[in-house]
């Protein structure tokens, strides 16, 4: 619980970095973003209830500090990154959508043979 806290800091933290560091000129003015970083690391390392609880907070600061007003209307509506993460992170999180959640193979689990290839 302690690290799901350090986490939610993070990410508000890195929301608001986000926003001093300016672009990088070498990448063609590219910015650089860390949040997604820390919500994807999140999501393969939080159970399944607290992932979702940290890609709403991390999708509600991103909607919440960029959302464009033009003419008395939002321009991208509110929640539409709540719902990227959420695809994202459930994806690297492992969701498994069917009648039958089978796990992935784990592709490095050793074998006999693995000590003839190292």
């Amino acid at each position: 619980m302690i690290f799901f806290c350090v986490l939610i800091v993070l990410v508000f933290v890195a929301q608001i970095a986000e926003f001093f560091i300016p672009p990088l000129d070498w990448m063609s003015n590219a910015h650089v973003y860390i949040t997604p970083v820390l919500v994807f690391y999140g999501a393969m390392a939080l159970p399944l209830p607290l992932m979702l609880v940290l890609v709403f907070w991390a999708g509600f600061l991103l909607d919440a500090l960029t959302a464009q007003v033009i003419g008395g209307r939002v321009e991208i509506s509110f929640g539409s990154s709540i719902l990227l993460y959420a695809v994202l992170a459930g994806i690297m999180h492992g969701l498994h959508f069917g009648p039958v959640a089978r796990p992935i193979p784990d592709a490095f689990v050793p074998t006999r043979l693995h000590c003839f290839f190292t």
